[in-house]
């Protein structure tokens, strides 16, 4: 997905704040005291703070790679497509349409397809998300569906994190590995299956969630373009 010229706070806080999540995980999952229940000092909370922005750059990259190329452009099909009735997909796709992913499969209206169709000409949903991605990038309302975007990129990368969780702690029970005992959560249950559903149940809840706002960011994209002037285009 295309991201707006220019910084902004999310630029770095959103690392950050995946890098932390990142080793809140790692403190549930295996009992360690990374961020949960760590006394730092100047020193140590800098290296934290320091350490955690580095690993959430790092998972940035796999997290798009499996949720937006993967899921997305391979399984899913893009909001572009799903919202201009692109045919494809087959079967699954409509299966899916009528699942707890309806929302995500309901399309825009005939007469806002139109307006899009009239603007667009005849090409291909992804060639038009980058047009409509240039056209509108400009707008003074750009910055409503550039909020959409600062959402939908940290649900991916918190869904990835919490499904690499998941997978971790179901190899640490196939492997009969103990878990250090010196848990930072008390309540949290022992037994690394628990663990790794509790983590699975967590990142599908969060990965619905970037899907919901991945396509209002395709959404709002779309309808700003069909609207933009045409010496805009």
């Amino acid at each position: 997905m295309h991201r707006r010229a220019g910084f902004n706070v999310y630029d770095a806080l959103a690392p950050l704040a995946s890098g932390i999540v990142a080793f809140a995980v790692i403190d549930i999952a295996f009992g360690t005291r990374l961020v949960l229940s760590s006394e730092w000092s100047v020193g140590g909370g800098l290296f934290v703070i320091v350490s955690a922005y580095v690993v959430g750059q790092i998972l940035a990259a796999p997290a798009a790679w499996l949720y937006e190329r993967l899921l997305l452009g391979r399984c899913l099909g893009w909001p572009s497509e799903t919202l201009l009735e692109v045919p494809g997909g087959g079967a699954a796709r409509r299966l899916l349409g009528c699942s707890l992913l309806c929302e995500y499969y309901r399309p825009l209206p005939a007469e806002a397809q139109e307006s899009v169709a009239r603007r667009a000409g005849r090409i291909a949903s992804q060639a038009l998300f980058t047009k409509a991605w240039i056209a509108t990038r400009q707008e003074p309302d750009a910055a409503r569906w550039e909020k959409h975007r600062l959402v939908f990129a940290f649900c991916r990368d918190i869904a990835f994190i919490t499904l690499l969780a998941a997978l971790l702690m179901a190899i640490t029970a196939l492997a009969g590995y103990t878990v250090h005992s010196g848990r930072p959560l008390a309540f949290l249950p022992a037994n690394p299956w628990w663990k790794a559903l509790v983590f699975l149940v967590i990142s599908l809840g969060i990965t619905h969630r970037f899907l919901k706002y991945i396509r209002l960011y395709t959404l709002e994209l779309l309808l700003a373009f069909a609207e933009a002037p045409a010496a805009r285009k």
